[in-house]
């Protein structure tokens, strides 16, 4: 069964705790990528009379912090209220260490494009509860691993589940 995290998208498929245990033939590794890695993928609708859908995948540690969902919501609203980013902008979603890190779909045209995306989402996890900073397309921010795994691990979710992404490589 596919938890429904939100009113605003849907969830297609949802791993609710790590997949795998290296543990159990290896002791001393983490259990998968990036110490409990594992995903959700989402599927976002403009309108009700809109059938264009945007895919993208919510990437979680081990600690499954449901406090993601918010920041998506608000990155939502914001993004109706024509704000500088908008869900449509952003492939992967991920929280870590107190920080949002996304991944856009396409590599913004320029540094001040990042900065300007980069800020308005610092905005966005400031006004959470419990506030966020953000980092935007930084591999070891995302997933806690070695970066040639983690874009793999990627570009692996990326073309089992559609969701376009050129800035992984």
């Amino acid at each position: 069964m596919t938890i429904k995290y939100s009113q605003y998208f849907d969830t297609i498929y949802d791993q609710p705790e790590p997949v795998g245990d290296n543990g159990a033939l290896y002791p001393d590794m983490d259990p998968g990528i990036g110490r409990g890695g594992h995903y959700s993928i989402c599927e976002y609708r403009a309108g009700v009379f809109d059938e264009r859908k945007h895919r993208f995948c919510i990437v979680w540690d081990e600690d499954h912090d449901l406090r993601v969902i918010r920041f998506i919501e608000d990155v939502i609203l914001e993004g109706h209220n024509r704000g500088p980013v908008a869900i449509t902008d952003l492939a992967f979603i991920g929280e870590r260490k107190g920080c949002i890190n996304v991944f856009t779909k396409d590599h913004p045209a320029n540094p001040a494009e990042l900065y300007k995306i980069t800020e308005a989402l610092d905005c966005i996890g400031s006004d959470q509860p419990d506030p966020w900073g953000a980092s935007v397309n930084e591999p070891r921010m995302l997933i806690n691993d070695d970066q040639d795994l983690v874009l793999a691990y990627l570009k692996v979710i990326s073309n089992l589940w559609g969701i376009s992404c050129s800035t992984i490589g």
